[in-house]
C-alpha cells in the first residue's frame, strides 16, 4: 500500500473516531438532561399527590 494512502486512511480513521466520540458525548448530555427533566416531573407529581392526600386526611 502506498505510504500516502496509509496516512490518508489513518487520518480518516482518527477523524471518524473523534466525530463519533463528540456525537456520543452530545447524545449522552441530551439523555442526562431528559432524565433530569423526567425526575423533576416525577417529584412534582409525587409532591402534588402528597399534598392532596394530606388535605383529604384532615
Amino acid at each position: 500500500m502506498n505510504a500516502l494512502a496509509t496516512i490518508a486512511l489513518g487520518a480518516f480513521a482518527i477523524i471518524f473516531f473523534c466525530l463519533a466520540l463528540i456525537i456520543g458525548l452530545i447524545i449522552l448530555k441530551k439523555y442526562q438532561a431528559e432524565q433530569a427533566r423526567l425526575n423533576k416531573l416525577a417529584r412534582k407529581k409525587t409532591d402534588i399527590n402528597k399534598t392532596n392526600t394530606d388535605k383529604e386526611s384532615h
